[in-house]
């Protein structure tokens, strides 16, 4: 698996490259990159000799050359063999863009309350790839990762296509270092829906309620299922409650490391593109997420 790695120069990046090494990618091909953002800041305080902007952008580059030079040192000691990459601009244009061009399938960053990599926690970085990155996207919080083996991972579904898609692609990752998966579903029919639906479809004997939940469990049941067939323990549940309270409750009881949620993302309607589910989990939560495009 081509694996992008974000590298910032204040060693922030280290949760993230743990958490890759413990996720055991089968035949991982890590390129660390680090993003030299060469614009002078505080530009409203007058115009700079073209000598100091020259000398700003070396000092950049020199930066970011180190830390490329001393997250080498780290990958090798977590087993990997990776290849750097020095970018100019923007840190997230530049993952994104390094992603496209070494046709990555996952771009790993480290999430922290403040810094370049992440101004707040909601983290800017975190949502401009959620919201623009073509692939998938790991997102690392607190600061450090689980010492433990065998990971264990919430999947969030509500059975659409999209979400069985993202279950596939999840699955084919094959990552050895999860051990447990749990599917959750969360129902959230308040009365007016309930009263509404059931008189639309009066086949249901006004049971509207018992028949979503017995269709959520049916699927659930499946999902579980081939969850097992690829090797992994998997339980699942369903929640009454709306889908972002659902899944930190979720995250809470199983004591997860990190949650899978399928995202689509490109930028573009982003509400309706990336789900205002999966961003809320993204810039608002305190567990790490793995958005899986489908």
């Amino acid at each position: 698996m081509k694996i992008i790695l974000g590298i910032d120069a204040k060693g922030d990046y280290s949760p993230a490259m743990c958490f890759l090494h413990r996720l055991k990618v089968p035949q991982p091909q890590v390129t660390l990159v680090h993003a030299a953002d060469t614009n002078l800041p505080m530009p409203s305080f007058g115009a700079f000799e073209a000598s100091q902007v020259a000398s700003y952008s070396n000092a950049m580059e020199n930066i970011g050359r180190d830390a490329l030079d001393r997250a080498v040192d780290d990958a090798c000691n977590h087993h990997m063999k990776p290849k750097m990459l020095l970018m100019f601009g923007s840190p997230a244009a530049s993952l994104i863009a390094a992603a496209e061009s070494e046709k990555a399938e996952l771009v790993a960053v480290r999430a922290t309350h403040e810094g370049r990599w992440s101004h707040t926690f909601l983290g800017s970085i975190s949502r401009a790839l959620a919201l623009g990155c073509p692939t998938n996207v790991l997102i690392v919080k607190g600061d450090e990762a689980p010492k433990h083996d065998g990971y264990t991972a919430v999947f969030a579904t509500d059975h659409s296509p999209y979400a069985d898609r993202a279950l596939d692609r999840f699955l084919s990752m094959g990552l050895q270092g999860v051990s447990t998966i749990h599917v959750i579903s969360a129902i959230n029919l308040n009365e007016w829906t309930s009263d509404v639906l059931n008189r639309a479809l009066p086949m249901l004997d006004g049971k509207v309620n018992e028949h979503v939940r017995e269709e959520v469990e049916a699927r659930n049941a499946a999902a579980v299922e081939k969850i097992r067939r690829a090797g992994y323990a998997a339980s699942a549940q369903i929640l009454f409650n709306d889908p972002n309270t659902a899944i930190h409750e979720a995250m809470r009881t199983t004591k997860a490391d990190f949650l899978v949620i399928g995202a689509q993302g490109h930028g573009f309607f982003e509400r309706v593109l990336v789900g205002s589910v999966a961003l809320h989990q993204v810039v608002a939560e305190e567990y790490s997420v793995m958005l899986i495009r489908a």
